[in-house]
């Protein structure tokens, strides 16, 4: 600093070196300041320590910009209770303009900024005073939080500040603005939430205003495309149903049941007027219109099975011991014509089926399939469709790489698994999330036949339930290893 300090003195400044010395200078050092206070601040992320960074990206966005809401979820699966500290929060701006920014900040400093349709809703600006996270759980847990989570294994803690998801409207029927939401849900990590215990909060005050248990139990897709087609009538008075599409994820194969009550569902309608148009519906009692795709103008007959009944069937034929071979798969459901299967040899007298696909998530075998046609009236299997890249290793032969479980499980900082090769080739371990979105990947090179052990640490990953495999690739062709499933608990 004296160095600088000397080459800067008033004497020796020319106009440049002014500029420089007057405006970029401190600039840099209160950047440098500032990353050092935020650094030391990054593992303990809460609302107040990340407003600041988020409000200076905004204001860059727009100089007008204004917080509107900030929303953040706490991982609770392995945790004793809440803290309100978080991995990542997200920020929502707007200007006076349509849209808004929404500015996500991370605990490792990082921050990423997407934009957010803000048309159509009326919104209040959230004064820079509000609660701060720790405060804001310490008073939804002494108001009936803790005693909730008593009795209830909780996956969950959703927080939102400002507004409500999707504007929702309250009891009262007004749409209510600047109070705090806190969700705690209950339910598996399949997403099949039973009840939602939900606060709402002055965030200046504390104060609790109201709250509120609500049932989301998933739904039959008949039983809720007839509760759709009550809604869309506001929409299309001539509005004829004309299909369905929704998959659900299966997590856990060896003590789930595919029951074929979903949490979400989109519905196919076609109307003079509108055309086709979907109605997206889920277990929270909320109906949008969507964007169209569909163009299948098969009539429905009036009587349907529920998807109960149908999953059910699909189970019992071959859908159950698929989802075992394969540890994290999809299970898509559609009731539709055959428009995608043109080479199916199928009863043309009832062109409309319930069509039932398994696909692995991750997939080992990334072009296997098991596809059900089924009646939607009687529910007789008319036609099923196994598809397989044909590289599967036989009952009799050995597998060319072997993984094993990870231990300790559940884990947190570290764990060790072993995989050994049959043959020389390069070696990669995937991890992924419970979506089957890839969140990391070891590269360990070209290897010789042989056992290895290897270490991991969960620096890189947040609290939660991680799925993992191996791969080697030799020629041109990738061997994969039967997929584990991990916990990291933070």
């Amino acid at each position: 600093m004296n160095q600088l300090v000397k080459k800067f003195g008033k004497k020796n400044l020319g106009s440049s070196d002014f500029f420089f010395a007057r405006y970029i200078l401190p600039f840099i050092l209160c950047l440098q300041w500032s990353l050092t206070v935020y650094s030391a601040q990054s593992f303990n992320l809460t609302f107040k320590s990340g407003f600041d960074s988020a409000d200076s990206v905004a204001k860059l966005w727009s100089p007008d910009a204004k917080l509107a809401g900030i929303k953040a979820q706490e991982d609770l699966l392995e945790l004793p209770e809440p803290s309100g500290y978080f991995e990542s929060i997200s920020f929502f701006f707007y200007a006076d303009s349509t849209r808004g920014n929404e500015i996500t900040v991370n605990s490792d400093g990082s921050i990423q900024s997407s934009i957010w349709t803000v048309s159509g809703f009326p919104l209040k600006p959230l004064e820079s005073h509000f609660l701060d996270s720790p405060n804001l759980i310490g008073f939804t847990e002494a108001g009936g939080g803790a005693d909730y989570r008593a009795d209830k294994v909780i996956f969950k803690i959703v927080y939102y500040l400002g507004f409500t998801r999707h504007f929702r409207e309250m009891p009262s029927g007004d749409l209510v603005y600047g109070i705090s939401t806190i969700n705690y849900y209950s339910g598996s990590i399949q997403f099949n939430i039973d009840e939602l215990f939900e606060f709402e909060i002055d965030p200046y005050s504390g104060s609790i205003i109201n709250t509120y248990l609500r049932s989301v139990k998933p739904f039959g897709l008949i039983s809720k495309a007839n509760e759709a087609k009550v809604r869309v009538h506001l929409y299309s008075a001539d509005a004829e149903f004309r299909g369905i599409k929704t998959k659900m994820v299966m997590t856990y194969p060896d003590d789930s049941i595919a029951t074929g009550r979903f949490n979400q569902a989109s519905y196919i309608f076609y109307s003079t007027g509108k055309g086709f148009f979907e109605v997206f519906a889920n277990n929270e009692d909320e109906f949008r219109i969507v964007i169209p795709s569909f163009s299948s103008f098969v009539p429905i007959p009036e009587v349907i099975l529920e998807s109960d009944s149908i999953i059910q069937i699909s189970e019992a034929a071959g859908g159950k011991e698929f989802r075992k071979k394969y540890p994290l798969s999809v299970l898509t459901v559609s009731l539709s014509d055959l428009s995608a299967f043109k080479d199916l040899e199928l009863p043309v007298e009832n062109r409309l089926y319930w069509i039932i696909n398994y696909s692995p998530l991750i997939p080992e075998n990334p072009n296997s399939h098991l596809i059900f046609f089924i009646n939607p009236v009687s529910g007789r299997i008319e036609g099923k469709k196994l598809t397989s890249s044909g590289r599967e290793n036989s009952p009799n032969r050995p597998e060319t790489i072997v993984l094993t479980q990870n231990f300790p499980n559940p884990f947190n900082p570290t764990t060790q698994f072993t995989f050994s090769v049959q043959e020389s080739g390069s070696v990669h371990i995937q991890f992924f999330d419970v979506l089957g979105k890839m969140v990391y990947q070891i590269n360990k090179g070209f290897l010789q036949p042989g056992t290895y052990h290897e270490a991991f640490s969960s620096i890189h990953l947040g609290s939660g339930l991680y799925f993992y495999r191996a791969f080697i690739q030799v020629a041109r062709e990738r061997k994969f290893s039967k997929t584990f499933k991990m916990t990291i608990v933070k």
